[in-house]
């Protein structure tokens, strides 16, 4: 078996194949039409200076994943982390259960690269760059498309609008200024969303159904139901799912119930991302949850600042460290892991 191959299961198959030879769609089955197209076209550019295409996946993912990793230094400077806390930012994006997916051939280190970049760039007010890059993560992963938010949330807090205030009279005053001056950045803002708007196009023409993209994943995930992750939790309480489902359960859990007392403390923009990239895809159960959820930046400041002592912190890392090689030896051993 060639090292490279365990690196490029799964969905990084799907990847490649667009890359390779464009998109499939057909009813009913878990077809490439799922899968959003800037990973792949990155790919394949790269692939004309490699000569390869599985070769090009790994290195547009590994570059990616180093250009997010300074990213996240910069956003945790901007946000005046400690210097222990900033380094634990990257320690714990590293030693992430799911760690290894951000170098394998999937698109998760580029989303994050784009997240980060669009958040680090909204909170210095460059504007344009926050919502190209906004745009840019939104041809990456659908979850993109909730950096709309962020830029407008980061633009009425620059202008003194703030949740904590709404019902103030001097916000909305401070907000309507804002309008005035610069009304242009959150209209400018929806071609975020127009961005995803541009891929449904793409499939409806070339596939008839614009939805093709949800269409394409159901057979795997399943339709939208809010209760499936319930009877998901429940099968993990009682064991009766397999060794991985029962690893995805007790992390997801572990998110919801210790970290997000702290993720609603944060930013608003932060909460925002957090909260609606946790319950999008828990409306299809925990399949792939733990995967996507490292692909989640304000996941990591949430660790990073976790009330806890240096030993406190180093034993959770090396919790997370046991659980990657734990999901690292079954991915290897060709068992499938999401």
């Amino acid at each position: 078996m060639s090292w490279i191959e365990p690196w490029l299961r799964w969905d990084a198959h799907y990847y490649t194949s667009i890359a390779e030879n464009g998109y499939t769609f057909a009813p009913q089955i878990h077809s490439s039409a799922a899968f959003f197209p800037l990973y792949p076209a990155l790919i394949r550019v790269t692939a004309l200076l490699t000569g390869s295409i599985d070769s090009a996946a790994l290195l547009v993912s590994n570059l990616a994943l180093l250009a997010a990793l300074i990213a996240l230094q910069l956003l945790a400077e901007r946000e005046d982390l400690y210097a222990p806390a900033r380094t634990r930012t990257m320690v714990y994006l590293l030693t992430y259960s799911m760690a290894f997916f951000l170098g394998a051939g999937y698109a998760e280190s580029l989303f994050l690269l784009f997240t980060i970049g669009c958040m680090y760039a909204a909170r210095n007010q460059h504007w344009t760059w926050a919502i190209v890059l906004g745009m840019l993560a939104t041809l990456t992963r659908i979850t993109g498309v909730l950096m709309v938010g962020v830029v407008w949330l980061e633009w009425a807090a620059s202008h003194g609008f703030t949740l904590s205030k709404i019902r103030q009279r001097e916000t909305w005053g401070a907000l309507g200024r804002g309008l005035r001056a610069e009304g242009w950045v959150p209209l400018a803002a929806l071609a975020i969303p127009l961005s995803l708007l541009s891929f449904m196009v793409y499939l409806g023409i070339n596939f008839g159904s614009p939805m093709a993209f949800l269409q394409a994943h159901a057979p795997v995930r399943g339709n939208f139901d809010f209760m499936r992750v319930v009877t998901d939790i429940i099968k993990v309480l009682t064991r009766q799912t397999p060794r991985f489902d029962i690893m995805t359960g007790a992390g997801t859990l572990f998110l919801l119930l210790v970290l997000l007392p702290r993720i609603v403390k944060m930013r608003a923009s932060y909460a925002w991302y957090f909260l609606l990239s946790a319950l999008i895809p828990l409306t299809t159960g925990l399949i792939s949850f733990m995967r996507l959820m490292g692909g989640v930046f304000p996941l990591y400041f949430a660790l990073a600042e976790t009330e806890l002592s240096p030993r406190g912190h180093a034993i959770m890392m090396a919790a997370l460290v046991i659980l990657q090689v734990l999901a690292l030896w079954i991915f290897f051993s060709g068992g499938f892991v999401a």
